[in-house]
């Protein structure tokens, strides 16, 4: 399953760093820990490729049995919905696998 996305973490303006105002989606598998970062309220090339790679890594998530969750106004919850670039997070959750 191919969920690691290209690019780890994608500049900011620094403003938007320091405001805290970046949206994220945080990928927890096997391979540890990996974030993909964006600025909502920036409109370049760059934010389009990153978008797409975050929709398709959400995608890849749910066709292999992974939920999503969605942070809105501080709180998570299971989310089923078409992506949103303007959310402040997503977490992938794996399914637990027994043995």
């Amino acid at each position: 399953m191919l969920l690691a996305p290209k690019m780890l973490a994608v500049a900011a303006t620094s403003k938007a760093q320091r405001m805290g105002d970046m949206a994220r989606l945080i990928i927890a598998n096997r391979r540890g820990h990996q974030v993909l970062e964006w600025d909502p309220a920036a409109d370049t090339e760059e934010l389009q490729e990153t978008i797409a790679e975050a929709e398709r890594i959400i995608r890849e998530a749910r066709e292999h049995g992974c939920r999503v969750s969605r942070k809105v106004g501080g709180r998570h919850e299971l989310y089923d919905g078409p992506f949103d670039p303007r959310a402040e997070e997503y977490q992938i959750i794996a399914p637990i696998a027994g043995g």
